[in-house]
């Protein structure tokens, strides 16, 4: 008997799920998450959780799920029902990946950009899905609803953008050795060299479209917060401005998290099923985006303004 092989066996850490650890921290979760998708994703979780399936491979199971649900609202004489059931899976799914890796201690850089990169050609196949299945079903001005599609798309991608700005911002101020934070475009260097020195294509690739994103992210959005933030983990962690940071922005990014991307799928999910009986429900859900969200988002940012200049990283209130 091989005594060794008995002692690995022995020794190999079997997880217990713990859903407190497997979620995001409640200030900065998405409402549907909190209440719904993360409970729904726990049993499957808890399936995979000593099983030697990475959270990865889960996030590219969710984007052949969520591909395959836009193509089959293609499909003539197919009911959006079914459809929406397999883009809400892959909504489940998008919790999976990330509940599991937390529970493991498996979190990573490369994980998270896969994570964002596969919500957004996830959300571009449903666009593509919504526009097909309208100018299909209805007798609209195609130019018409390419417009509208096309001005949602950039309103949804802007609402996405934005929560993950001022989310990770809150969470680099309040949040003591968390793995979601403001990254600097120095540090997406110092991890791209490390890459390149060992061949990771894979992670490369993934690196170099993360630092796009960054450089983009900074052309557009640009605060005092946002370059404090970027060096803030580098120092010693400041509990007293903390909760001078939280008691202003707590409210702020729990409102920005509506705007979020569960937010957003799960109202793809229900316009899907409102348009098996309804075919403009796309329309309803375009015209939404632009003419109430849009508004939304600008009151959100207003206020966002007057609460950045109310506090400072010294740890002080004006």
């Amino acid at each position: 008997m091989n005594h060794g092989n008995i002692m690995n066996k022995n020794n190999k850490k079997k997880f217990i799920y713990n859903h407190v650890k497997a979620c995001k921290p409640f200030d900065v979760e998405e409402l549907p998450d909190i209440y719904l998708n993360r409970r729904l994703a726990a049993p499957i979780v808890k399936l995979l959780l000593n099983t030697k399936v990475t959270p990865n491979q889960v996030t590219v199971v969710s984007l052949v799920i969520g591909v395959s649900g836009a193509m089959l609202l293609l499909i003539k004489n197919i009911s959006p029902l079914y459809p929406a059931l397999l883009i809400y899976l892959a909504l489940i799914l998008d919790c999976v990946d990330g509940q599991l890796a937390r529970v493991r201690d498996q979190e990573s850089l490369s994980g998270k950009i896969l994570d964002g990169l596969v919500d957004y050609l996830n959300m571009i196949s449903y666009y593509i899905a919504m526009i097909v299945f309208t100018l299909r079903n209805t007798e609209l001005n195609s130019l018409f609803i390419f417009t509208l599609a096309i001005a949602a798309a950039l309103s949804n991608l802007l609402h996405v953008i934005l929560y993950d700005y001022y989310k990770n911002i809150y969470i680099t101020f309040t949040i003591k050795d968390y793995s979601e934070k403001i990254d600097s475009i120095d540090e997406i260097n110092n991890e791209l060299d490390d890459a390149k020195n060992n061949k990771e294509f894979s992670k490369i690739m993934t690196l170099t479209l993360y630092k796009f994103y960054l450089k983009v992210q900074n052309m557009f959005l640009s605060s005092s917060d946002k370059s404090s933030a970027s060096s803030y983990r580098e120092d010693h962690f400041d509990e007293a401005f903390a909760k001078i940071y939280r008691r202003c922005h707590r409210r702020l990014v729990r409102i920005w998290s509506t705007i979020g991307t569960s937010s957003h799928v799960t109202v793809v999910v229900i316009t899907a099923i409102i348009a098996s009986y309804d075919p403009r429900a796309f329309i309803y859900c375009f015209v939404c985006y632009i003419a109430i969200m849009n508004p939304y988002m600008i009151v959100i940012l207003i206020f966002q303004h007057r609460n950045s200049k109310r506090t400072k990283i010294s740890g002080t209130i004006d």
